[in-house]
């Protein structure tokens, strides 16, 4: 039998009302004071959406609330009651690079379509060059599944070429140059297809010391570098993936083993 919120430990009493609050909705509307209507607003019904929760609240929800309904919690974007995004602190970014429009497959852009689904069921911001081909059929893959937010990085200087499936545009100016800003910006990169661009953002990516996995189905580059060392001075291969689920699971063990966050990657990438 779960414990009463209230003895929870490190739990805030404002973290206590955020559940009970989301407990009453469930149950029925009419439960909730005039106060309590105020707060709900926050809890962004209808469909179970919550979209206003912190971690914490979160995590303690799956005592109380059944599974299917903390999965669909889990699936969107949680803020805090303060209003504070929680994403962008917690979520690894993942950059999926690959080839351009002109130059994408059909079996690339299968490939990318199924990765941006799997990346969606995930708890991470999706990164990408923000253009067509393999960029926009991710971030479309990401969106089908309610996943996000697509954080496009832009080689020129304006939004306006950001690909529909884009939740942010940001426009460089760099040209190719964009490429080392969209390695550094990322915890780790899942390469899909792909030219010379690609490869250099997946060189990018091994020299920092962060996880590379490339989907060799997709052929291009990730056929190419699937298994193999980038640099001699690297101890670790590319990592083969045989699908999008394993190429996805592969990064999050990954990331997981060496804590993403608090990683201090040696400098002595030259």
């Amino acid at each position: 039998m779960a414990q009463p919120l209230s003895d929870e430990v490190g739990l805030t009493s404002a973290k206590v009302r955020e559940v009970r609050i989301w407990q009453a909705l469930l149950q029925s509307p009419e439960r909730l004071s005039v106060s309590d209507e105020v707060e709900a607003q926050w809890v962004q019904l209808p469909s179970c959406r919550p979209r206003m929760f912190s971690d914490k609240c979160v995590d303690l929800i799956g005592r109380y609330i059944p599974g299917v309904i903390l999965s669909t919690i889990r699936s969107t974007d949680k803020v805090t009651s303060e209003g504070e995004s929680v994403r962008a602190d917690g979520a690894p970014y993942i950059l999926v690079a690959g080839s351009g429009q002109e130059t994408c497959t059909a079996r690339a852009k299968r490939v990318a379509l199924e990765l941006g689904r799997e990346l969606g069921k995930r708890r991470c911001i999706v990164v990408t060059g923000g253009l067509g081909g393999v960029m926009e059929t991710v971030c479309q893959g990401v969106k089908e599944e309610g996943g996000g937010p697509t954080l496009c990085i832009l080689p020129g200087e304006t939004r306006g070429s950001a690909n529909p499936f884009c939740d942010i545009a940001v426009a460089t100016g760099l040209g190719h140059g964009r490429n080392l800003v969209n390695s550094n910006t990322a915890d780790a990169v899942i390469v899909v297809g792909g030219g010379a661009g690609t490869l250099s953002e997946a060189c990018f990516a091994s020299l920092a010391g962060k996880p590379v996995v490339a989907l060799p189905a997709s052929g291009g580059v990730a056929e190419e570098i699937a298994g193999r060392r980038l640099d001699s001075r690297r101890t670790s291969p590319v990592k083969a993936a045989g699908s999008p689920k394993e190429a996805v699971d592969i990064v999050f063990r990954e990331l997981e083993h060496e804590g993403h966050e608090g990683k201090k990657r040696s400098e002595n990438h030259c």
